[in-house]
């Protein structure tokens, strides 16, 4: 074998294994593509509740809080009555698909500004 086929055969080698790279890689972001797309659409909806679920814990313990620290029966009745009208809102604002709502929301806006992010 001559030099120029030992040369030419090196290159060969390395061509193939560069293609080989790229193959791999180009299914490797496939599968990336996978997981961040499951992290979209999953996890941050999710996360979106679990803030508002944090938010309305917060709200409860300062109801309880100033339940505990009034002194008379009429202030404790007045607290009482304050929480059951928050209570009463909130159930009647309910909706489950709001934070999915709000995400999609984003999701859209995302797609009229694809270069802002």
């Amino acid at each position: 074998m001559t030099i120029g086929k030992k040369i030419s055969l090196a290159c060969l080698v390395l061509v193939a294994l560069t293609i080989l790279l790229g193959t791999v890689s180009i299914l490797n972001i496939g599968r990336i593509n996978t997981a961040v797309n499951a992290i979209v659409v999953d996890s941050l909806p999710g996360e979106a509740s679990i803030g508002r679920l944090d938010g309305l814990m917060k709200e409860k313990r300062a109801f309880a809080l100033r339940h505990m620290l009034m002194e008379t029966p009429a202030q404790k009745s007045q607290a009482e009555s304050a929480m059951a009208d928050a209570q009463s809102l909130r159930e009647n604002d309910h909706d489950s698909t709001r934070p999915r709502v709000v995400w999609e929301d984003c999701a859209s806006a995302r797609t009229v500004r694809p270069g802002v992010g």
